[in-house]
């Protein structure tokens, strides 16, 4: 199920740069059948709660696999979400739950899938820090986000 949520538009695209990545990159993280590529933290106005990261998901497994959500200890919350434009209106939705099939890659990048971070605490985005993808049939994979 997918639950809409609007957003300003012009809000949203100016408090994130979506083309301005922060410089460092993750290596890899693989568990369980599933690998996780070009880590990147979105770069946002320090006053900003909120943070978008992006990724490659593959599924290195011959099954579907069901991501079911995301946490971090960085963060009050954590969601999966797909942004996009509907006749010049920027939108968001949450994503409840995303399958990749066997052997597929899914993108998370700007104007598309993300993981937000909402209600982020600044001190410790600053530093190294970890999200884990939470999957239907795996043990959670970790990754780590580098600032």
């Amino acid at each position: 199920m997918i639950k809409t949520m609007k957003f300003m538009g012009i809000l949203l695209l100016g408090s994130f740069q979506w083309n301005s990545f922060a410089t460092a990159e993750n290596d890899a993280s693989s568990s369980a059948g599933v690998e996780v590529v070009r880590v990147q933290l979105a770069k946002s106005p320090d006053v900003s709660p909120m943070r978008a990261i992006y990724f490659s998901l593959k599924n290195l497994s011959d099954k579907e696999l069901v991501l079911t959500g995301v946490s971090s200890p960085a963060a009050r919350h954590a969601m999966i979400h797909r942004s996009y434009l509907v006749d010049g209106v920027a939108k968001m939705e949450h994503i409840e739950s995303l399958t990749i099939k066997a052997k597929d890659t899914v993108d998370f990048a700007p104007g598309s899938y993300h993981v937000m971070l909402m209600g982020v605490d600044k001190e410790k985005v600053k530093q190294d820090f970890e999200i884990g993808l939470e999957f239907e049939s795996l043990p959670v994979t970790r990754v780590m986000v580098k600032p």
